[in-house]
């Protein structure tokens, strides 16, 4: 089981949905992290949010889960299975992903820090969950950092509408996921 600190300067807040699942936040400032657990206590994922004290988690119409940190770091996730199965929620610890610039016109180069080497996968989701692009896809035998770059085009070569992408890099059963903002 996950335990966070607290402290005095925080207040945690938690949801249940429907099916049970457990979702809580240590509304903590620099130190902020979101869980997600089984009905049974049962830890399903994890992710940093700095600043989490600012709001959630909270469950909308259709399971839909939004929790918010520092800035405009506003995220919702799907709060059902197909969701965790198809790897759209938030990893944990094997990666560090970013981008830069975000938001971009023309191109955007993603940087990221794996901690293992093995297979790597990088891809892009549209607004509505589906694969768009792979950027990478194989065996990254190194640790540390490494770049990869996207011109804003799906897998057919074809710009893509201005909009909010999804970046997820995997390996394995971790993952991380990382919003990227392609304007026109």
């Amino acid at each position: 089981m996950n335990s966070y600190p607290l402290s005095a300067f925080s207040s945690s807040r938690f949801a249940i949905d429907a099916a049970g699942k457990v979702f809580f936040s240590n509304g903590a400032f620099a130190t902020g992290r979101f869980s997600v657990y089984t009905a049974d206590l049962t830890p399903l994922w994890d992710t940093q949010v700095t600043n989490i004290n600012i709001g959630g988690p909270a469950i909308g119409q259709g399971g839909v889960l939004v929790i918010c940190g520092v800035g405009t770091d506003v995220r919702a996730y799907r709060s059902d299975v197909t969701a965790v199965a198809d790897g759209l929620l938030p990893g944990h610890g094997m990666f560090s992903l970013g981008n830069a610039p975000n938001p971009f016109r023309d191109a955007t180069s993603f940087s990221f820090t794996l901690s293992e080497a093995g297979t790597v996968s990088l891809e892009i989701f549209d607004p509505r969950g589906r694969l768009v692009r792979v950027l990478a896809a194989g065996a990254y035998q190194g640790t540390g950092q490494g770049a990869i770059s996207w011109d804003g085009r799906d897998g057919h070569g074809n710009r893509l509408p201005a909009g909010v992408y999804l970046a997820r890099i995997k390996s394995g059963q971790d993952w991380e996921s990382h919003k990227v903002q392609l304007l026109r």
